[in-house]
């Protein structure tokens, strides 16, 4: 893959991904990142944290319902 390619299929996941937006995520360069592709694995990045969190939050509310519903 070339770096246009990579690129490409960096926004596309992501743009799956923005399944809320609202216009205020900003995906361009700034001078604190030296490539785009920095910015968008710094995203990427973001959403598998985000992802993780909402999987241990909806174990933990499984695990509460179990719980009621064993009482």
């Amino acid at each position: 893959m070339n770096r246009k390619q990579v690129i490409a299929k960096l926004r596309l996941i992501l743009d799956r991904a923005d399944v809320e937006n609202d216009g205020i995520l900003n995906r361009k360069q700034s001078s604190l990142h030296e490539s785009e592709i920095e910015v968008l694995l710094e995203h990427v990045s973001l959403l598998v944290t985000d992802l993780r969190f909402d999987v241990a939050a909806t174990r933990n509310e499984l695990f509460q319902v179990r719980c009621l519903l064993e009482e």
